[in-house]
């Protein structure tokens, strides 16, 4: 899906299994991965922070406090932390409020 904005368009897929996720993505160089910790330990296919990779994993527990915006604000600090820019990115695995 091509998402139009203002600043910049950007697209947004959506996969079906996580296979094709890891199989799309062989070519990025920069890569933060956002994952629920419960499919996280469903699926040991998920990348595991391994050093030196380019990809970067936050395990996130996905509960009610992840739906206001008080919070919001740990996330773009882990960003940060992470070395996000406009350019990397960004996959998010999971369902509900992680969405």
């Amino acid at each position: 899906m091509r998402i139009i904005s203002k600043l910049k368009d950007y697209h947004c897929n959506f996969f079906e299994e996580i296979s094709e996720v890891i199989t799309s993505l062989k070519e990025e160089k920069d890569i933060v991965w956002i994952i629920d910790e419960n499919v996280y330990n469903l699926y040991p296919e998920l990348p595991r922070n391994k050093l030196g990779s380019g990809e970067r994993v936050l395990e996130i527990v996905s509960d009610e406090h992840l739906k206001s915006f008080k919070n919001i604000d740990t996330l773009f600090y882990t960003f940060e932390v992470m070395g996000v820019k406009s350019t990397t990115t960004v996959i998010a695995v999971g369902g509900g409020t992680l969405q």
